[in-house]
């Protein structure tokens, strides 16, 4: 089983720099120029299955990237939740929250916001890789698979392969980049990561 992991393309929410998590922003221009372009990468390549984050913003990226696919909409997938941050500006809740702002930030942890837990946020994402791989056995052996979803989720899609968390800047994660996964003979490999020539 082959994984094609794409991040959504630029959001009206990320062009202001916006909490946004669970909220629905639609792709800015720019974002959707990003998606048409993840597609043209991809174009060479035949998916048996492209699964998306019910998000609007990762919807629409698939729809624009994917044209041709049926899309699954899996929610387990979707973004960290910023609770009472959404809507906000990044700027005004450093200056307005200060400390107990910025160690969520650098955490990404809002569960103080009235939202999950990092831990929660794992268990959605390991319950849906677990599912990746007990069905690798069966209809997704050899198949090779599109995930359209967020920076956040991605990461927690890389924690549970490595086995181990990151900062959150050792892992850069690009509007419409690009990464490959491999799980074969019950082993997980990396083949590329962030992957974004032309995407900008």
């Amino acid at each position: 089983m082959e994984l094609y992991c794409i991040r959504h393309g630029q959001s009206e929410a990320n062009a202001a720099d916006i909490h946004h998590g669970w909220g629905e922003t639609k792709l800015s221009e720019l974002g959707r120029s990003q998606a048409i372009k993840a597609g043209e990468l991809l174009q060479h390549i035949k998916f048996d299955y492209v699964i998306s984050s019910d998000l609007l913003r990762a919807r629409q990226t698939a729809e624009l990237a994917l044209p041709a696919y049926t899309c699954q909409l899996d929610s387990r997938i979707r973004e960290y939740g910023v609770g009472s941050l959404n809507g906000r500006r990044v700027e005004d809740c450093m200056r307005e929250d200060g400390e107990p702002y910025l160690k969520a930030f650098n955490e990404n942890d809002f569960s103080a916001y009235g939202v999950e837990s990092p831990a929660m946020v794992s268990q959605r994402i390991n319950e849906f890789m677990r599912e990746l791989e007990q069905k690798e056995a069966g209809p997704y052996r050899n198949c090779k698979i599109a995930i359209v979803a967020h920076a956040g989720s991605l990461r927690h899609i890389v924690y549970y392969i490595l086995g181990c968390r990151l900062l959150k800047e050792q892992l850069a994660i690009d509007n419409c980049s690009l990464s490959k996964f491999r799980f074969e003979n019950g082993s997980w490999t990396l083949c590329f990561w962030n992957y974004t020539e032309n995407i900008e």
